[in-house]
């Protein structure tokens, strides 16, 4: 056993904390060992405003049926796809892909949309919803309206 020679016999004493924090690191959790309050209390009329589950597409499925029987729309901000709604309640899905914008343009148009669905809820008709270059610069009324003119348009012809 020649690689144990160079060793001593005498050990070295545990040392307590072998890490010294800097001085330009954060203190912040070492002082108190409580578990930390709930950032946000939850406000039960907060879970009302959700766009609700029954009231939006869920799968790819949904997406792709819309191709099949539905009549399309199309407005100066939005592009619609309708049909009839199979279940009798009306429901909403929302394309905008990549080449619509940066991704906060995407979801405030998102947002957008969904506000006009709840402002003019469609009577029993699947929605499906895709963007033109010129609803980046829309304002939320010139979507709600432009929304419930192309929505009650083709029912009434």
């Amino acid at each position: 056993m020649n690689h144990e020679k160079n060793l001593s016999a005498q050990q070295t004493p545990p040392q307590e904390d072998p890490r010294l924090p800097q001085p330009h690191e954060e203190r912040r959790g070492t002082k108190n060992l409580e578990p930390s309050p709930q950032k946000r209390a939850q406000n039960p009329d907060c879970v009302s405003r959700r766009f609700p589950k029954e009231s939006r597409f869920h799968s790819k499925k949904d997406f792709q049926s819309m191709k099949a029987g539905s009549r399309r729309v199309v407005g100066k901000h939005l592009c619609f796809d309708l049909r009839p709604a199979a279940k009798g309640q009306s429901r909403l899905g929302i394309t905008a892909s990549g080449r619509f914008g940066s991704s906060c343009e995407r979801n405030r148009f998102k947002r957008l949309v969904r506000e006009a669905f709840r402002l003019h809820p469609p009577v029993s008709f699947d929605i499906h919803v895709i963007p033109r270059q010129l609803a980046k610069g829309a304002r939320l009324s010139d979507i709600a309206s432009e929304f419930e003119r192309l929505l009650h348009g083709p029912t009434q012809s």
